[in-house]
Parts: C-alpha cells; sequence; structure tokens
C-alpha cells in the first residue's frame, strides 16, 4: 500500500513538474539528468520533486505577467484568423484585466485552447472565406487601377522605374479573377448554407452574416453589369447629325 501511494504521489508530481518545465521553456538536457537521479519511489525522490515543483512554482509566479501576455498574443492572431469582432473579443473580459494571477493565466490558456478547437472546427470554410476576401481585395484594387489612365504612359517618379510589363500583368490577372471568383463565390455560399443547416446559427464575419455579404456582393454586380449595358449617349451618328 506504501509502495503504491508514493508512485502515485510521484506520478502527480512528475506530470506537474513537466508540465512546467514544458511551460517554462527548461531545456531538455536539464530535466533528463533530473530525472536520471530521481528514479524510483523512495522518500527521497519525492521530496527532491516537491522541492522542484516549488522552484518552478516560484519562477512561473515571477513570470506570471510574461505568460499571460504571451496567450493574449495567441488570443489576438486567434481573433483574426476567426474573424472576430470587436463586440466577440470584449466578450473575453480577462483579456482585459491587468492584475496577474494563476486564475487570469487559467482563464486565458481555457480561452486559446477553446479557439484553437473552434479554428480546426472552421478551418476548411474559413481558408474559402480567406481566397474569397483576397479575390474580391484583388478585383477591386486592379479597378481602381485601372482608372488611372496615366500609370502606362508615365516615366515613373523619382527613383522608380518605368513598369513596361504592367498592362499585361493586370490583363493575366484580370482573366484569373474572372474566372476564380464565380467558382469560389458558389462553393463559399454551398459551404456556409450547409455550416448554418448544420449548426442552426449564421457564420459571422467580423459580426456581421456573411451569406448576407455575398448577396450585397451579388446585387453591386448585377447593377454594374446592367449600368455597363447602358448606352452612355447617343450614337455617334446622331452627334455628328
Amino acid at each position: 500500500d506504501e509502495k503504491k501511494n508514493r508512485e502515485r504521489k510521484l506520478r502527480d508530481l512528475k506530470a506537474a513538474v513537466e508540465a512546467l518545465w514544458a511551460k517554462l521553456g527548461v531545456d531538455g538536457s536539464e530535466t533528463k539528468v533530473f530525472l536520471n537521479q530521481n528514479r524510483g519511489c523512495g522518500v527521497r525522490q519525492i521530496n527532491e520533486f516537491e522541492d522542484e515543483l516549488a522552484r518552478l512554482n516560484e519562477l512561473k509566479r515571477q513570470n506570471l505577467h510574461l505568460f499571460v501576455e504571451d496567450a493574449r498574443v495567441k488570443l489576438q492572431d486567434l481573433w483574426d484568423a476567426l474573424y472576430f469582432s470587436e463586440d466577440e473579443m470584449l466578450d473575453f473580459t480577462p483579456a482585459f484585466s491587468d492584475v496577474y494571477s494563476d486564475a487570469l493565466l487559467e482563464a486565458h490558456e481555457r480561452e486559446v485552447a477553446r479557439l484553437e478547437a473552434l479554428k480546426e472546427q472552421r478551418a476548411p470554410t474559413l481558408a474559402l472565406i480567406d481566397k474569397h476576401k483576397q479575390l474580391i481585395k484583388d478585383r477591386d484594387e486592379l479597378a481602381a487601377s485601372s482608372q488611372d489612365a496615366s500609370r502606362l504612359m508615365m516615366r515613373g517618379q523619382k527613383g522608380e522605374k518605368r513598369d513596361p510589363g504592367k498592362l499585361l500583368r493586370e490583363e493575366k490577372m484580370r482573366k484569373r479573377i474572372a474566372k476564380e471568383l464565380p467558382k469560389v463565390t458558389v462553393e463559399v455560399r454551398k459551404t456556409l448554407e450547409k455550416w448554418e443547416d448544420e449548426y442552426g446559427r449564421p457564420f459571422l464575419v467580423f459580426g456581421e452574416r456573411y451569406l448576407d455579404e455575398l448577396e450585397t456582393e451579388e446585387s453591386k454586380k448585377a447593377a454594374s453589369s446592367a449600368r455597363s449595358k447602358t448606352p452612355a449617349g447617343p450614337p455617334p451618328s446622331t452627334a455628328k447629325a
């Protein structure tokens, strides 16, 4: 019974010590030496592990603010990847506390773990939305650039070289967007409709339902297409007369 109790105690101590070694980034060679020196389940080994645990906890307490800040950097990355709105970020109030404690760190670690699981669950959908957003961005930038007719005639600003291949690159990009954007839009819509059916709630991007954004985008496209088909003025012969 005594042996079983000691083994159980050592197992718990070892798990706690190893978790802190990982958190504190203790060198592997150092941990190996410690484990080799403290094999078995005697009272000495238990005392050594207890001392090591106390030392690591003190080290952790001294660096608590660094761990919390590190967790906050991870949180911000996850918020960005998941397209969280400001309100969704503000829901996690511990992120804005400056009273550092074990409880605060644990709350951050739990939230990071929860969001990592959420990101993994949504990975295929998020990848499609990323692609769709990038194509929209490329299209809008290309449209804005195309409005400036002088860009091809200019010799280049001071220190800039003239770019003779710009027109060709723009045309290639225009063709790529024209080919890919409709396909990706259809794929995104199907994926989001399936997701919303499965989970019974809207898929939000920065707090807005992304399917609604797709509808708005389609309406804009239809309107601009209708405008481009409408004659801008009288035909040339009438104008001459």
